[in-house]
């Protein structure tokens, strides 16, 4: 385990962890419990088997960790040491089910890509969620790359960056997707993603050139060739920084999505201060454990209407899904609230 002996038993790691603040150490009894002590000194493993995937993968134990140890890679090597031993919850049977039947975590409903040899120098990978629940994602994503003058198509025959399935531990279905993904994807000069989770598992797993399409809009193309309506109505807009994104890709991101909001006329930013706090969907937890995913997500919803927003705003669609399942307020994914108050050829 990486680095694991130089825990110093401080409990940063389990006083940071957000599902330990909403569930408590009794039911999660948190990072340090699960990826150090236990490969070193038990409990028995079909005991941290019923814990082990109650982890969201978010990463502030990482930040939070005066030794700087790799929990949330422990976590990782725990969960694929456990995975071909124990029966996992029922929602990643589903999720497993519909990779061996679909190559996508979620069942397709809807075909996506249109070229089979490319034309473009640049892929756009919208990944299981945008390409078949947050379609919205998907299109305005592409409209937004359009609108900045990125020559961007969508290939035919993607199947999952197998993200899920680094997070439950499942090695062998991983590569046989990042097999098929690469084959597609390497006669591309440039890979861009909405989901953060993919923008990881891009650059990570595959080790190609992707960027999260806050990155990309910013760093590449920027927004020169984008108009905006005048004259829109004003927002309260409360964000939330999807983990992934935030601590994943990196923490450049945050200003990437407030330089891409400062763009947009009427928007007034409200501050909540959980604006970093995990929602609950990441690393297999959603799928996993729901009611904690959701209430996870609703705290995050409190606090945004609390603080006067009126819609909360997430460069990521898995987060925005997960936030819009506990109603009460606006979600809005960003490339969608951006869309949503540009100006396409032909409009006034």
């Amino acid at each position: 385990m990486p680095g694991t002996d130089r825990c110093l038993k401080c409990s940063s790691c389990v006083r940071a962890c957000p599902v330990v603040a909403e569930i408590g150490e009794m039911t999660f009894p948190g990072p340090r419990t699960v990826a150090v002590d236990a490969p070193r000194f038990g409990p028995s493993r079909v005991a941290i088997a019923e814990v082990a995937w109650l982890c969201s993968m978010c990463e502030r134990c990482l930040e939070a960790c005066p030794s700087r140890i790799g929990l949330p890679k422990a976590m990782l090597d725990m969960r694929a040491s456990l995975f071909p031993n124990v029966r996992v919850r029922p929602g990643h049977e589903r999720l497993l089910g519909n990779i061996d039947l679909y190559g996508l975590s979620i069942e397709p409903v809807r075909k996506v890509g249109g070229e089979t040899m490319p034309k473009a120098k640049i892929a756009y990978f919208p990944g299981c969620i945008a390409s078949q629940r947050e379609v919205e994602t998907m299109e305005c994503s592409l409209g937004l790359l359009k609108a900045a003058g990125a020559e961007v198509e969508v290939p035919s025959g993607l199947v999952c960056c197998g993200s899920p399935l680094v997070k439950l531990g499942d090695e062998r279905r991983c590569e046989r997707l990042m097999d098929a993904n690469l084959k597609i994807l390497e006669r591309y000069d440039q890979v861009v993603t909405s989901c953060p989770g993919c923008t990881v598992q891009l650059v990570e797993g595959y080790g190609l050139e992707a960027l999260h399409i806050t990155e990309f809009l910013t760093e590449v193309t920027g927004t020169k060739g984008m108009r905006f309506r005048p004259g829109s109505e004003n927002i309260r807009l409360a964000v939330h920084h999807a983990c992934h994104l935030s601590r994943g890709v990196g923490p450049h991101t945050k200003e990437r999505t407030y330089e891409l909001l400062s763009e947009v006329p009427g928007i007034e930013l409200v501050s909540t201060g959980d604006e970093t706090v995990c929602c609950g969907a990441g690393g297999s937890l959603l799928s996993g454990y729901p009611d904690v995913a959701g209430r996870m997500a609703a705290r995050k919803v409190d606090s945004a209407i609390f603080c006067g927003a009126k819609i909360i705003t997430a460069a990521c669609p898995f987060c925005a899904m997960n936030l819009r399942r506990t109603g009460g307020i606006e979600v809005m994914e960003l490339t969608q609230l951006i869309s949503s108050r540009l100006r396409f050829p032909g409009q006034h």
